[in-house]
């Protein structure tokens, strides 16, 4: 019901608001929640267990009741969007990006007053991380999103979301004015998504709210470009 419900795809402008069904209890002040007799001890439910109901709120509808279930009491519910979101943003706090495959060419050394082309790529294999658990298993995937390009030079960076690519048609290029050993800089921003996996199910992928970030060197001989006379 949950993959169908929302007005974007998976459901993906979904909210869902579980409210102990007391009167007094509403969808707007979820978490001040006050349990009563009819919802602890009523009919519909078995004894231990307590009544709920549960409201969606999409694009196009606020706190639409869907269902009253019958669960376990307050302190059973698993409030699993919020125990990954927290698990999710342990792990990017911690977490370090690995490093990107840099070229550049020409690839023998760059020269003078022509431009050189820069590409960056994640490594070959960098498979999904899993974490959380016991009851909440979170699977992450970075993603290589942002580049921040500095040159090493004193000109000014280069922001931009494209990783680059080879000569001719690399978007990714700069032109050093004079022959140099510098040191330029990439600084890589990751994106992250994330699935939660709850009693056996899977549900997702999430965009995680959270980025992080690795810079590295890069060594660029810069020599000077030599004319030569060729016979024919």
């Amino acid at each position: 019901m949950a993959a169908h419900s929302g007005t974007q795809p998976g459901c993906g402008d979904c909210v869902w608001t579980l409210v102990i069904a007391c009167v007094l209890d509403s969808p707007n002040d979820p978490h001040n929640q006050i349990s009563c007799n009819g919802a602890a001890q009523g009919p519909r439910c078995d004894p231990g267990q307590t009544a709920y109901r549960l409201f969606l709120t999409t694009d196009a509808v606020t706190n639409q009741l869907v269902d009253t279930l019958c669960l376990g009491g307050p302190g059973d519910v698993i409030a699993v969007g919020d125990v990954a979101a927290a698990d999710v943003d342990r792990y990017l706090k911690d977490v370090v990006p690995p490093q990107m495959q840099v070229t550049v060419q020409p690839p023998n050394g760059v020269l003078a007053a022509l431009p050189a082309y820069f590409q960056a790529r994640p490594p070959a294999q960098l498979p999904p991380q899993q974490f959380g658990g016991p009851q909440v298993i979170e699977t992450i995937t970075i993603t290589a999103a942002h580049y921040r390009w500095d040159w090493g030079d004193g000109t000014q960076p280069l922001q931009t979301d494209d990783p680059g690519g080879p000569y001719p048609d690399g978007q990714v290029t700069h032109t050093y004015n004079r022959s140099a050993h510098l040191v330029a800089h990439l600084t890589t921003q990751w994106s992250a998504s994330y699935t939660v996996t709850v009693a056996g199910q899977t549900f997702g992928p999430y965009d995680a709210t959270g980025t992080v970030q690795r810079t590295q060197p890069i060594r660029i001989v810069v020599d000077r470009a030599r004319s030569h006379l060729v016979s024919h």
